[in-house]
């Protein structure tokens, strides 16, 4: 599962149940079904040991919001980059590059 899949997901989850607003990510995340590939797609990290990583989770909950938040500027720049053009060279640029120098 993509990185926003699993955003939109977790979403829908606090948005159809909102008492879990108080909990901890992991918490919410660890009680889930889905939670093997909501891990795996929030985490950003190739091989671990999925009780290893709840545990460092639960230690320190600004170690898994780091990651999320590195994947979203990720998924950002490669969204910016895709919809960039290059920009187009006017005239007066083209004939300058275009007619030699005068010697």
């Amino acid at each position: 599962m993509a990185l926003i899949d699993c955003v939109r997901t977790l979403r829908n989850g606090f948005a159809h149940d909102i008492t879990q607003m108080d909990l901890p990510l992991i918490e919410v995340i660890k009680r889930r079904k889905d939670k093997t590939s909501l891990l795996k797609g929030l985490c950003w990290i190739h091989k671990y040991e999925e009780e290893k990583l709840i545990e460092m989770y639960e230690k320190d909950g600004s170690f898994f919001r780091f990651g999320i938040v590195t994947g979203a500027l990720t998924f950002m720049i490669a969204a910016y980059h895709s919809v960039i053009k290059e920009p187009e060279e006017d005239n007066q640029t083209k004939m300058a590059l275009e007619t030699p120098p005068a010697s």
